[in-house]
């Protein structure tokens, strides 16, 4: 079954991967046919919007005597090394916010090589919709206390577990992260760009589809804005002639 793998879930302050913080982790980790969980509440040093309270119950209340992040930051980066990373919608959303958490402590998260389960990507290969939808079409149950992190990640893990026995999935992570992609080669996680035959492309945009280096300024302008940590290190790389 599922081996090697954190399977995880953030509730932050916003939506914002770049500037926005965490207020919540919940992390289950399966290895060597063991799981091992981490919850965490965790003091996002800055106000939580009333509109962010409203969707996961956190509070600035909740939160003004737990760590900070940095506090936790080497103990999270321990946990997870090594692994392949799931979690719903994590490869746009959850992974990109994490990856910023772990550069403001000075701590580089290098994801080279690393396998990426995103169980909203590899339903939407296979079907389509949101967790607790998604929940019911696969158990029958209605998905109770969604938007909090440890029920949010345990209703991911039992969906993949799901999709694995309903369609006859492969259990290896890598091999579920090349069904999500396809044809098109993952370059950042959160797939701003792809790969194929050895060019990268733009995947969203006015310029979906054309080659980076025919549009070198919709690059530029891409480095000037709020995205992604990774897709900004790749975009440079590309524009500069380093890879």
């Amino acid at each position: 079954m599922l081996d090697n793998i954190v399977v995880f879930d953030l509730e932050t302050t916003g939506v914002d991967v770049v500037n926005d913080r965490i207020c919540s982790i919940c992390c289950i980790k399966m290895v060597n046919g063991e799981t091992i969980e981490k919850s965490l509440l965790i003091n996002p040093t800055i106000k939580i919007p009333k509109e962010a309270s409203d969707v996961h119950g956190i509070t600035d209340e909740m939160v003004k005597d737990k760590p900070t992040f940095k506090q936790i930051s080497v103990g999270v980066f321990e946990f997870f090394a090594g692994c392949s990373i799931g979690g719903f919608n994590s490869n746009k959303y959850d992974i990109p916010l994490l990856q910023a958490e772990f550069a403001r402590c000075g701590i580089e998260w290098n994801l080279e090589g690393i396998s990426f389960v995103d169980v909203l990507a590899l339903e939407r290969t296979l079907n389509g919709n949101k967790l607790s939808e998604v929940y019911k079409r696969y158990t029958g149950n209605e998905l109770e206390g969604a938007h909090d992190a440890t029920v949010d990640v345990k209703a991911t893990i039992e969906i993949l577990k799901c999709q694995i026995e309903k369609h006859s999935l492969p259990t290896d992570a890598a091999e579920l992260d090349k069904i999500t992609q396809g044809e098109k080669e993952r370059a950042d996680i959160s797939g701003n760009l792809y790969k194929k035959d050895g060019e990268y492309y733009f995947s969203f945009g006015k310029h979906i589809g054309k080659k980076v280096l025919s549009e070198k300024q919709y690059g530029e302008w891409m480095l000037n804005q709020a995205f992604p940590r990774d897709t900004k290190k790749l975009l440079s790389a590309i524009l500069n002639g380093k890879i």
